[in-house]
């Protein structure tokens, strides 16, 4: 069988359009067509609903890429065992990654990565946590790097620890509720002031809301954004109270003043892959490499602690 023919396949699933996946493939759409209409003929059955909008699975199609995928994995498993023992490291990786701290860690590692294992090709993908975690459940994504809770892990993934993260309380610098406030901070002494918070569809959400709630405190919310980064900015702006992740903190950010919070609520950063895949020698230094970069800003955060108490 060409396994090159199942990526034709999954490729008009991903897209919906044959004419997308085609361009995406560098091959001609008729000839994509002609592709999958001799394999709907030798199945006896459509693989996909025509519609002008988009192209969707029939349950058939849903059943041959669901083992399309597993076959490809097989073969990424094949490949990488082969390379392992024979040391001659080489072929794809694909990566994902959240926007901000994602890209800023992946910037950080590449070379690193690329001097120990340069015939190895990272693909790497800037997509949000629910994203990478779909791709990953269907195996067309290798590692995932996402910052989740322990209760949210799944059978069919597998995750490794990278970094334990706490949550802190950002305020104006030059806010006259920052000099009341004394490290941990209990979120009621800031219950009256206005907050930027991320939007719902994101992991960190829902913890955010948990600390309002267990203290029995309804947020007035500004407004919510989409950027951890904004969060920060607009609190450097004075207009608004935070809860950001101590990643955005480490080295200290100007404008702002960093608190702990009552509880120290606290979220992981895991490097993911899909369960029973053979982790290779690059997969594995790969997520080494991440748990470094993450831990290399730890003395940031101590130094920003003692400058802290000094201005106390």
């Amino acid at each position: 069988m060409d396994l090159k023919k199942l990526e034709y396949i999954l490729e008009i699933e991903r897209t919906g359009s044959v004419s997308d996946a085609a361009r995406r493939l560098d091959v001609t759409p008729s000839a994509l067509v002609q592709h999958l209409q001799k394999l709907e003929r030798e199945l006896g059955t459509p693989l996909f609903h025509r519609t002008k909008g988009k192209w969707l699975p029939t349950q058939a199609g849903k059943i041959y890429m669901e083992y399309a995928r597993q076959m490809l994995s097989v073969r990424r498993d094949a490949y990488r065992i082969i390379n392992d023992i024979t040391t001659s490291q080489n072929g794809p990786i694909s990566i994902a990654f959240s926007s901000g701290r994602g890209v800023h860690q992946f910037a950080q590692i590449y070379p690193r990565f690329h001097s120990l294992y340069p015939g190895v090709r990272l693909q790497p993908m800037e997509l949000c946590v629910r994203d990478q975690l779909e791709l990953l459940r269907q195996r067309e994504l290798d590692v995932g790097l996402v910052c989740l809770e322990k209760a949210l892990h799944t059978h069919e993934l597998q995750y490794f620890d990278v970094a334990h993260e706490n949550l802190s309380l950002i305020v104006p610098a030059g806010h006259p509720l920052r000099s009341r406030l004394r490290d941990p901070v209990d979120i009621r002494d800031v219950a009256e002031e206005p907050f930027v918070v991320l939007s719902q569809q994101f992991t960190l959400r829902p913890i955010v809301d948990r600390i309002f709630q267990s203290a029995g405190v309804t947020p007035r919310i500004l407004f919510e954004s989409e950027h951890n980064l904004t969060i920060i900015t607009m609190v450097q702006h004075g207009l608004c109270c935070g809860i950001v992740p101590e990643y955005y903190l480490y080295g200290g950010v100007p404008g702002i003043q960093a608190f702990h919070l009552a509880g120290l609520p606290n979220w992981h950063f895991y490097a993911v892959c899909p369960q029973g895949i053979y982790l290779s020698g690059p997969i594995r230094k790969l997520i080494q490499l991440y748990g470094e970069t993450y831990h290399s800003r730890v003395e940031y955060r101590t130094q920003l602690d003692k400058q802290q108490k000094e201005l106390w």
